[in-house]
């Protein structure tokens, strides 16, 4: 059978990972579909797949030459391999040569005689698969391949991190489902029309309307009195057009068997692709009273966390969602004002949202004595009635008397800390106020979440994997601004290109890994002498651009020489660089930097030349 695959260190928690993100057996899936098509094609191999790695066995989600569903024993698995070990991507170019996977049964069947897989990893480090490239003949794949394979497995990553999201949204909708089925009150979902498309037990009980009857019917046909239907009628039209959300009523209710229930009622109005969805909470208001207004609270509250969740869903603003979520913190809690703190990079704590514009450039300064860097240091809730007498008095500064903050975790780690305060003294925080704003600290690390995948995304697709630098397409826009600046200015600009010397004997004799540690800090010592507002790119294997805005040709040959004195692993590069004339276009200029350069290599290397 051959070398079995190692155990990762983490086992446990990345199978934990893997399981929590429901893809094992799930359906077959357009977008995995199409990047291991494109992996069988850039890589020009007859099978690519996107594969899982179970406790015992390897899935496949998607693949070209392995189909949706397919699997294989991990004990046998090459994918396995690939997820326990560092090398990314992990290769075997001749299998049936390789003494520790000759007698594999994939080798010996004639399935693999070459094999590349780079690592797919959830958003935690958790290595749950890979996206690999086979051919049943031996081969090799040159670096431009493995910078390839590794960026399309980043790609499936990050359809695994949206995975993930729509795993703990799915979960979030379901406690957020769970809450109103639960709820004493009656809860109706219509359409404008006054169509109940959804209801709760409590609705059930509250009309005397089995679910499955009554769902479909109008509420002005079923339990709204026959005095009040035009009414009702016309306020539903504007709750739809209007977006009204937390609207509160009271008005008699029709019991099926023909009685009158005085009932108050709260309307909320949400809206998905255009889709109109009115969200109805009803109380039965002969109880008594301070256990109708507790439930009055709760109705409301529930509300307000159906509106939230919805516009998360939906995907608007970050930043406008943040301070909605401290519009309803207020609300939920019945406070003055909320705001959304997160980490700074100098170990403070900035405003990420708030409920009023004027608290929206609070700060908290590192080492002071704040209640809500308090809870982020600690990740623990807290509450003081009287913040000024307590001591806190960065907290009394700004107006609060009683404070609550409650930490809001991704993870396992605290991101960011939800305060709400109120300018008088309070006793004591409610066991419903603690538990509601525990809720939207939940809803609270889902727009954080979001907002760092979106700028960690962003980054990605700008920058070249292995070295940090600006990527070949972030270096045409650079490029293309830089020309209309000047242009526009009448400034000058110029263009190097540099090629670090004999790189391809460096990486046959040092290993493809003493390469790319090279290439890597190559990059770190030039991007280090470089000035601001400069501009290193990774062209293409070892050679790099270099984009010096304001910089004719004379101040150019100084700056990129002292780049090539900065070469560190007593490596030398050669650089051509070439000045921008006022009228040729991006791609004309590369190429009289790219002749100066071929001009400094035939005259010996490690030097200096200009166009």
């Amino acid at each position: 059978m051959g070398l079995l695959p190692p155990i990762p260190a983490n086992e446990t928690e990345r199978l934990a990972a893997l399981h929590r993100l429901r893809l094992l057996d799930s359906e077959a899936d357009p977008a995995y579909q199409a990047l291991a098509e494109l992996a069988a094609r850039l890589l020009g191999t007859p099978t690519a797949a996107i594969s899982l790695v179970d406790a015992d066995r390897q899935w496949t989600k998607a693949g070209v030459g392995l189909v949706h569903g397919d699997e294989d024993p991990r004990d046998i698995s090459f994918c396995a391999h690939a997820i326990g070990h560092d090398a990314d991507p992990w290769v075997i170019a001749d299998a049936a040569a390789d003494p520790d996977f000759a007698d594999n049964p994939l080798v010996t069947g004639g399935r693999v005689g070459f094999y590349a897989g780079a690592p797919v990893t959830t958003a935690g480090g958790h290595r749950i698969g890979t996206l690999c490239v086979i051919d049943p003949k031996p081969r090799e794949l040159d670096e431009h391949g493995r910078e390839t394979l590794r960026a399309l497995a980043a790609a499936v990553s990050a359809h695994v991190e949206v995975r993930r999201q729509q795993v703990v949204a799915a979960e979030r909708q379901a406690e957020l489902q769970a809450i109103i089925e639960h709820t004493p009150d009656a809860f109706l979902r219509i359409d404008p029309d006054g169509r109940v498309l959804e209801m709760n037990a409590a609705a059930e009980a509250l009309f005397g309307w089995e679910r499955d009857v009554l769902i479909g019917l109008r509420v002005t046909d079923t339990i709204v009195p026959d005095g009040l239907r035009q009414a009702i009628n016309a306020m539903l039209a504007r709750a739809g057009e209007e977006g009204v959300s937390g609207r509160v009523l009271e008005a008699p209710a029709r019991h099926r068997d023909g009685r009158h229930v005085p009932v108050e009622l709260t309307i909320g109005a949400t809206e998905h692709d255009g889709d109109v969805r009115l969200h109805v909470f009803l109380r039965d208001i002969s109880e008594r009273l301070e256990r109708d207004r507790e439930r009055r609270e709760e109705t409301s509250a529930l509300a307000v966390l159906a509106d939230v969740t919805s516009r998360l869903a939906r995907g608007l603003d970050d930043a406008v969602v943040r301070n909605q979520l401290c519009d309803a913190a207020c609300r939920v809690a019945e406070a003055d004002h909320a705001v959304l703190l997160v980490p700074h990079d100098d170990g403070g704590l900035i405003t990420s949202g708030a409920s009023a514009a004027e608290l929206r450039d609070v700060r908290v300064e590192p080492g002071a004595k704040s209640l809500a860097l308090e809870t982020y240091t600690s990740g623990m809730p807290m509450f003081v009635g009287d913040a000024e007498a307590a001591g806190w008095l960065l907290a009394a500064r700004h107006g609060a008397c009683a404070v609550a903050t409650q930490p809001i975790m991704l993870d396992g780690r605290c991101v960011g800390v939800l305060m709400v305060y109120w300018r008088t003294v309070r006793d004591a925080l409610s066991d419903r106020t603690s538990r509601l704003l525990v809720l939207l600290a939940h809803e609270a690390s889902t727009a954080l979440a979001r907002t760092a995948l979106v700028a960690r995304l962003a980054q990605q697709s700008r920058t070249d994997a292995l070295t940090g630098v600006l990527n070949r397409r972030a270096l045409d826009d650079e490029l293309h601004l830089a020309l209309l600046n000047a242009r526009r200015r009448g400034l000058p600009v110029s263009v190097a290109i540099l090629d670090l010397d004999h790189f391809k004997a460096y990486n046959d004799s040092h290993g493809h890994a003493a390469g790319d540690h090279l290439l890597k800090g190559a990059c770190a010592a030039w991007s280090g002498a470089l000035r601001a507002g400069d501009a290193l790119a990774r062209f293409g294997g070892e050679e790099f651009v270099v984009v010096l805005p304001g910089c004719a040709a004379a101040d150019a040959a100084a700056l990129i020489d002292r780049l090539r004195r900065a070469t560190p692993s007593r490596q030398t590069c050669s650089a051509g660089i070439a000045a921008w004339d006022g009228a040729e276009d991006a791609s004309a200029l590369i190429e009289r930097a790219d002749r100066a350069l071929y001009r400094a290599k035939d005259e010996g290397r490690d030097q200096v030349r200009v166009a």
